[in-house]
């Protein structure tokens, strides 16, 4: 991480995380551990960066996983919403139906990734929040 920051000292991080670690068995718990001791990270190295942080979206192919993603967005909203310096932004309001199902039409055929018109909502959330922590 320091190698990756260090040079640059962002003032503002966006980060996407959470998923994989779901997926390769980590518990809601464990994800919330790993975002804490990244925010440890960037406090030891003395930076005053602030921190977005994208909640782990649902995607046609890993509905399955859904209630984990839910949980470990519960835990990391719970975080943000007590640390000045962390914004939490759900994702998943711009990318699901009122059923709660992911809108396919805005993912790509492999139902993982979000296509252009999937991006660009991202975008449209993600910018109000990025204006108001810079």
């Amino acid at each position: 991480f320091p190698r990756l920051t260090d040079p640059f000292q962002p003032e503002l991080l966006v980060l996407y995380a959470g998923e994989s670690d779901i997926l390769m068995g980590a518990s809601p718990e464990q994800v919330l551990t790993g975002f804490r001791g990244f925010l440890e990270e960037i406090k030891i190295s003395n930076r005053t960066s602030r921190v977005v942080y994208i909640s782990i979206m649902a995607t046609p192919k890993r509905m399955k996983y859904w209630p984990e993603f839910q949980k470990a967005n519960a835990l990391i909203k719970q975080l943000a919403d007590n640390n000045k310096r962390v914004a939490y932004i759900d994702i998943n309001a711009e990318i699901l139906d009122t059923d709660g199902k992911p809108i396919k039409q805005l993912f790509q055929k492999d139902g993982l990734s979000l296509n252009q018109t999937g991006y660009t909502r991202w975008a449209s959330a993600l910018s109000p929040i990025i204006e108001r922590m810079y």
